[in-house]
């Protein structure tokens, strides 16, 4: 085969990596096949193991502030700025690791996600407090919050949270 024809190859084979029309182990396999080993450092994956510990200690920390923020809105706090000013800090953090993980295509994007609408969840019932509204109706918002969210970006543990919150929610009001 022509020095040009396996360069017009290789090229090609590139492109559907980048525009991922064929998955990235297919194309690194055509890769090695076409260049016979020579290429080798441009098709290693270059992105960070996930066993970095860095990246351990940012999840760890990431899944203590949810308990820790709770603990502080629900029973600690009774200042209303401070409650703010924490659901805010957590949000800000949460929604930070959504677009960080979302950029590198990483599978842990769910935990800040959870991490997110459980603060707003747990906010909203911190300041149920402060407000005259039915705690049911607080509830029964973020519940189909959630359900709305999860079908609109396919994430079935909102789904499923959300149906068994309001499941619960029903029976709790029916029943109890």
């Amino acid at each position: 085969m022509g020095i040009e024809r396996k360069e017009i190859i290789i090229n090609e084979i590139k492109h559907w990596k980048e525009t991922k029309l064929l998955p990235e182990r297919y194309c690194d396999f055509l890769l090695m096949l076409y260049t016979q080993g020579e290429d080798q450092q441009e098709t290693t994956n270059t992105s960070k193991p996930l066993g970095s510990i860095w990246f351990v200690l940012d999840l760890f920390f990431l899944m203590l502030l949810l308990p820790v923020t709770s603990y502080f809105l629900l029973i600690e706090t009774t200042d209303l700025w401070l409650k703010i000013t924490l659901i805010l800090i957590t949000i800000i953090i949460a929604i930070v690791h959504i677009l960080y993980f979302y950029k590198n295509k990483s599978l842990v994007i769910h935990i800040p996600i959870i991490v997110l609408f459980t603060t707003l969840l747990t906010g909203s019932i911190a300041f149920n407090a402060f407000f005259v509204l039915s705690m049911y109706w607080v509830i029964a918002f973020h519940c189909f919050m959630w359900i709305i969210v999860g079908y609109w970006k396919k994430l079935y543990y909102l789904i499923i949270s959300g149906v068994l919150g309001l499941i619960i929610l029903l029976i709790n009001y029916f029943v109890i």
